[in-house]
């Protein structure tokens, strides 16, 4: 059935005849979508999240970034690929550039590419724990796409520091910045 009230809009899945399932399809009066969820038959809970802006949220009925997975047991992301063959394995891409998504321009030497951050909990705030990062290293040019990785931890100062690096030609520098 559709009902509206205090300007939400709801399109509600039901199954009846077990647990009493129920799948709500709402349009919110921030201009949000959600889809929410319920085993009991009668409270439901967001479980996925459109905003105005666009962003997405999993676990959130308010994500503050593009894609956010929010979970009070845990939040693991599972890349799945089932396939006789080494070329068809799952991947995590991260692309950059300067410009726009439609007019696209070449990164710089010592641009971020990419990165993956560790935040923990300290009683107050998330503060960063570690990262590995993705940069340019080197001169880009076409076809020429020189690139480094950084590991770095934190090692109680509320910042992190650089601890290992390999660079485009291949050298490894630990405590050190340019091997």
């Amino acid at each position: 059935h559709i009902e509206s009230s205090d300007n939400t809009s709801v399109l509600r899945l039901m199954e009846t005849t077990g647990q009493d399932s129920i799948w709500d399809l709402r349009a919110a009066s921030n201009n949000s979508f959600h889809i929410s969820g319920s085993t009991d038959g009668s409270t439901t809970t967001a479980m996925f999240t459109i905003t105005d802006t666009g962003n997405v949220g999993i676990g959130t009925t308010a994500p503050d970034e593009n894609f956010v997975v929010s979970s009070d047991s845990g939040s693991d992301i599972i890349f799945g690929s089932h396939h006789n063959t080494d070329t068809n394995s799952s991947r995590l891409f991260f692309f950059k550039s300067g410009g726009t998504a439609a007019s696209p321009t070449i990164v710089a030497d010592d641009e971020m590419i990419g990165a993956m951050y560790a935040y923990g909990h300290d009683g107050v705030n998330y503060e960063s724990a570690a990262a590995i990062i993705f940069d340019a290293d080197d001169t880009v040019s076409s076809n020429v796409m020189p690139g480094r990785i950084e590991f770095h931890t934190n090692e109680g100062s509320q910042a992190l520091t650089e601890q290992m690096r390999i660079a485009a030609n291949g050298n490894v520098g630990i405590g050190t910045t340019a091997p």
